[in-house]
Order: structure tokens, then sequence, then C-alpha cells
């Protein structure tokens, strides 16, 4: 008799997989574990336990097999409370590695667009946010709800009357601005992980690309001061360094996503009209980039002019974009002749 154990270990078994006979067996015996509710108990064991790696994988094809529509619908209230918890409980103690965290957030993504929120779960996206305060992964986790929300057409995922109902949920109350001020408590927080930063700037770049401008969507002044810090800080103090100390290493990564979302802000038509800093602070971020960039002692010299175009092209965008948006607003207030 075949049991589990021994046919996930025949899965990473070559010599075994080449029987197609034996390979077809292991998988439909798998196929009708997967297909068994009372199954569910030993996707908590390897989830919650110290396991084999191909364990856990099986764990997660498991759980994601319970999250189909049809499924789900078989589960009572106890059974779905359990998948819950397998999926969400992992990523508030980090107790997996990257892969399986991120195996994770989209199956606890896909549990809460798709099937719970807001009727079942409506704590959905306040545990999305504590998983977001402490790891990475809840960045990519809040980026993938506005994916499936908000992509149309091929991209989409869900079907168009439930995304108008989680589009209306998203509306009604402070969520349209979660991703920002989400961001906006990352960047104050003291101390702060500069993964953690690089994932927020990241995903809030990816929502933005997908909103739909409207009254309430945009971002607070607060939030782009800070950006434009966040920008500008760094190279003022890497060039500082460098005159002090001579070359150093130059981290660019934190300045460089700053500008790209003050780009996507721009092109999305979501940046206030109050920010009119951004001008001044690109130029300086153009000199800034360039004379750290000239010593820099970490890259190859044709790596940093990548870099030093990337970052100019960003910047001079912003500034056409700023003066083209104040000189309108200038000619809109002067007096009628």
């Amino acid at each position: 008799m075949l049991s589990l154990e021994h046919a996930l270990a025949h899965l990473q078994d070559p010599e075994v997989m080449r029987d197609a006979s034996k390979k077809q067996q292991i998988e439909q015996f798998l196929e009708a574990v997967k297909s068994d509710p009372a199954a569910l108990p030993v996707a908590q064991k390897y989830i919650s336990e110290p396991s084999q790696p191909v364990q856990t994988w099986f764990a997660c094809q498991l759980l994601q097999t319970w999250l189909r529509p049809t499924r789900w619908a078989t589960l009572d209230a106890s059974q779905r409370d359990l998948v819950r918890s397998l999926i969400l409980q992992p990523l508030l103690q980090q107790q997996q590695d990257g892969y399986i965290s991120r195996q994770l957030a989209a199956l606890w993504v896909e549990l809460g667009v798709v099937l719970d929120w807001p009727e079942s779960n409506a704590h959905f996206l306040t545990q999305i946010e504590t998983v977001a305060a402490s790891a990475p992964v809840g960045w990519e986790m809040l980026a993938g709800v506005w994916e499936l929300v908000y992509a149309s057409g091929r991209r989409a995922r869900v079907v168009h009357a439930r995304r108008l109902q989680l589009k209306r949920a998203l509306l009604a109350g402070r969520h349209a601005l979660l991703p920002f001020e989400l961001l906006e408590a990352q960047l104050s927080a003291v101390p702060r992980s500069t993964a953690l930063v690089v994932a927020a700037l990241g995903a809030v770049q990816s929502v933005i690309g997908l909103l739909e401008p409207q009254p309430g969507s945009a971002p607070s002044v607060a939030l782009i001061d800070r950006l434009v810090h966040e920008a500008a800080a760094p190279l003022r103090h890497q060039q500082q360094q460098q005159a002090a100390q001579g070359p150093s290493p130059f981290e660019l990564e934190v300045p460089l996503r700053s500008l790209q979302l003050l780009h996507e802000l721009l092109s999305r038509r979501l940046l206030p009209g109050a920010s009119a800093c951004c001008v001044c602070v690109c130029v300086c971020v153009c000199t800034h980039v360039y004379t750290a960039l000239q010593s820099c002692t970490n890259c190859s010299p044709a790596a940093c002019s990548r870099v030093r175009l990337r970052v100019v092209c960003v910047c001079v965008f912003v500034c056409v974009r700023m003066c083209t948006r104040h000189c309108r607003a200038a000619r809109t207030a002067l007096p009628p002749p």
C-alpha cells in the first residue's frame, strides 16, 4: 500500500519517475489525497512542523486545490477556518523560506479576492498590512490584490461582476489610499529595513499602474515630499561622504525607486500640485548622481553610465511635467485681458 510519505519520496527519485506506470500511479495517488478534505490536517502538519521541501510544496498544492470555488463550497466553517489559518499563520510568523512564503502569499490573495473578502473575512486587508509591516512578501500580497481587482482584458483572472464588487469595496473606506498610507508609514519607520522600503516602493509603483485616476485616489502631499526626500537625501549624504573619505560603494536602489515612483505618479496624473519642490530636487538629484557615480568603486564604468542615464531621464521627465503643470496653473490664474 502506497503511503503519502513514500509517494512524495518517489517524486524526487529519478529512477522511479522514469517508469511511466509508476509515475502515473504516484500522480493518481497524490491527486486522490488532494481531493480528500480529510487530508487537510496533513497540510497542517507539513506547514506548521519542520518538513522536507517536497512535503511543504505538496501542502501548498493541497491548499490550492481547495481554493477552487466548487471545492471551497463543500467545506464546512471549521475546515475553512483551518485553511485560512494554515495560509496566514506562517506568513505572520515568517516560518517559511522565500519560495514557500511567496506560494502562501499568492494563496492568501487568491482566497481573499476570489472567495472571501469582504463578506466572509472583513479583516483580509488588515492581515496583509500586518504581514507587510515586517516582511517584503506582504508588499507582494498588496500588489497582488490590486492586480486581481483592477486587471482587465486578457490579464483579468476574476470575473467582471466580482471585480466591480471589489472595486466598490476598495473605494468604500480608506482602502483606496491604503498602499500610499502603508508606504508613508514604512518610510517613517524607525529603525527601518532597506529591503522593506524597496519592496514597498516597488509594490506601490505596480499598484499605481493599475489605478484609475479619480477623486480620493491620490497620495498625500506629505508622501510626495517624503519620496522627494528619499530620492535626494541619500545622494547628498553619499556626496558628503565621498568628499570627506574618498570613493566608497554607492547605493542607488532606494533613491532610484523613489524617482521611478514619482515618474509613475506623474504619468498617471496622481501627483498633487502642491509638491512644486519636485523640480528643484530633481535638478539637484541629477547633479548628485553624476558627482557620486564619477567616483563609484563598486561597479563597472558602463554600468555607472547606464544608471546615470536612467536617473537623469526620470529626473528630466519629472521636471518637464512639473514645469508644464505649474505653467498651465499660472496661465489659468491670470486675469482675462
